[in-house]
């Protein structure tokens, strides 16, 4: 019997080749994961608004402000120089009620000149008018350089007329002493550090009747019941500077 034939190593070399060339070979290369997106930042905290802090420029307690002033009402009837004072007291609800004091000078304006231009009287007139004021200061919180505050006034007026008869013939002066009372709005723009501008508008009533005295010259007749009486009652417009303290 002839025996079993067995293959050449010639005939296995490409075969063990083509072996050897895949073990050596690097195997194949996986794609990389898609990386997670980062996650989104968490949102800063939101501050808590302090329940406590002013509102706007609103008066504190403690505070003083000081002003000087013009005025005038829609008619020009009078004109005024004026000056006041107001002291914070308390806090009561939103704002802070506040006590001070002022004084005015009013000078008769278009009234007069009118009626010294149309009659053959020639008449003049000023009061002085001392005021207790008290106000209720508020702020805005969009407007932060504000402060609001309704207020109320009230003090004796005293009047003082002069008229001349006659071209200077004969001369009298009328004096008097009423109530005056207002009540309105006002407010402080600050517009510089503790400076601010300000404005008040009020509704004010204060009447009376001059009594008469001849000062000058002999006595003359002239008609008295158009120059008797006085008054401020009307609307009044007031604009000033003035400081906050401190």
């Amino acid at each position: 019997m002839s025996s079993l034939s067995r293959p050449a190593p010639q005939a296995l070399a490409p075969a063990l080749a083509f072996a050897l060339a895949l073990a050596s070979a690097p195997a194949l290369a996986q794609p990389a994961p898609t990386p997670a997106p980062a996650p989104a930042p968490a949102p800063a905290p939101t501050p808590e608004a302090d329940p406590d802090a002013p509102v706007g420029r609103r008066m504190s307690p403690l505070q003083i402000d000081v002003r000087g002033t013009v005025s005038t009402d829609i008619l020009l009837a009078d004109v005024g120089l004026g000056a006041s004072g107001d002291l914070g007291l308390v806090p009561i609800g939103p704002g802070v009620l506040s006590a001070g004091v002022g004084f005015d000078y009013q000078l008769c304006g278009t009234v007069c000149w009118l009626f010294s231009a149309l009659t053959p009287l020639e008449f003049s007139q000023h009061q002085l008018w001392p005021q207790g004021r008290l106000a209720y200061h508020l702020g805005l919180k969009n407007a932060k350089d504000l402060d609001l505050y309704p207020l109320i006034t009230a003090g004796p007026v005293f009047s003082r007329s002069q008229i001349s008869v006659d071209n200077g013939l004969a001369k009298y002066t009328g004096t008097d002493v009423g109530i005056g009372v207002s009540a309105g709005v006002g407010m402080n723009l600050f517009v510089a550090g503790p400076v601010f501008i300000g404005g008040e508008g009020k509704a004010r009533y204060a009447k009376g009747t001059y009594t008469y005295e001849l000062t000058d010259g002999a006595d003359r007749t002239y008609d008295k019941g158009s120059v008797d009486t006085w008054s401020l009652t009307g609307i009044e417009i007031r604009a000033g500077v003035g400081v906050r303290l401190p």
